[in-house]
């Protein structure tokens, strides 16, 4: 929906923006240990989001839910939908 776009869009943006100017590159030209210590920022400032409650095992639907959960949820969704999740891995 447009809340949920938004919410994506908006993280996206702020990847594109915020991170070149604290460490000087795109976040696809960083190298693993500085793409990983991003995310978990990320994670870190979201863990207060319903998304996270424990026991939420079956990852019921938040709308507002924020950009690194949508972004979790959409990578796991994407490789289980591809040939080689959806063939080789179930």
């Amino acid at each position: 929906n447009d809340q949920e776009r938004g919410i994506f869009h908006d993280g996206l943006k702020d990847m594109e923006t915020r991170i070149p100017e604290e460490y000087g590159k795109p976040f696809d030209q960083l190298g693993n240990e500085q793409q990983l210590s991003i995310l978990e920022e990320l994670e870190a400032a979201a863990s207060d989001s319903p998304w996270y409650k424990l026991g939420n095992v079956r990852r019921a639907f938040i709308s507002d839910a924020p950009f690194i959960c949508q972004m979790k949820e959409l990578t796991v969704w994407g490789f289980f939908t591809s040939e080689v999740g959806a063939t080789k891995v179930l």
